[in-house]
């Protein structure tokens, strides 16, 4: 928790970090630099960063014959639990009929090695139900980037909230939780 970005955890954010670090004979990281940061400006790659020195290889491993390995780390999104709600997609036609929920927002990997996952976003519902203000909070398999996909899909208005539930007030913060469900897919069911 000391290396959790004070601002990202006052805003309940959460993060996927890929870092690109050299390696010892031991397998300790050195000279990690942040590759790629989602989302940016919260603090999260210095915190990896900071991280980074706490980490080893496995000896036996196949990144041990690679001069550069990449890292990825995740920081769930924490503090409250929103009521949830559920989401409605775009109709996804053409290429992407295959690819529904996602549609072109569907994770190019988890298509090319057949595996599903599933991302968790904290959003505000604004006028018909577009989602504003979205924070990530927990996705499955980091390097799979469910997570950014649920995210895309938010702020291009590929989904969208669908009706608030019966007898479930709305939050005070104004933040309900959406779960992104990802079936497992492949390249040939993608078309």
């Amino acid at each position: 928790m000391g290396s959790y970005p004070a601002a990202a955890l006052k805003d309940h954010n959460g993060a996927e970090i890929y870092l690109a670090c050299g390696h010892d004979k031991a397998g300790a990281l050195q000279q990690c630099q942040v590759e790629s940061e989602f989302p940016s400006g919260h603090g999260f790659g210095a915190a990896a960063l900071s991280l980074a020195p706490k980490y080893r290889l496995n000896p036996h491993s196949k990144a041990m014959g690679l001069r550069v390995v990449r890292v990825p780390m995740f920081f769930p999104g924490l503090g409250a639990n929103p009521p949830v709600r559920s989401l409605v997609f775009k109709p996804s036609t053409g290429r992407f009929a295959r690819t529904a929920p996602a549609g072109p927002y569907w994770p190019e990997l988890a298509l090319r090695v057949g595996i599903g996952g599933s991302a968790q976003i904290d959003c505000r519902v604004a006028d018909g139900g577009r989602l504003t203000d979205c924070r990530l909070i927990n996705q499955t398999s980091i390097d799979i980037y469910f997570g950014q996909s649920a995210m895309k899909m938010a702020s291009a208005g590929w989904m969208i909230a669908g009706p608030k539930p019966d007898g479930i007030e709305e939050p005070t913060d104004g933040y309900w939780r959406f779960e992104v469900i990802y079936p497992r897919k492949t390249l040939a069911d993608a078309g």
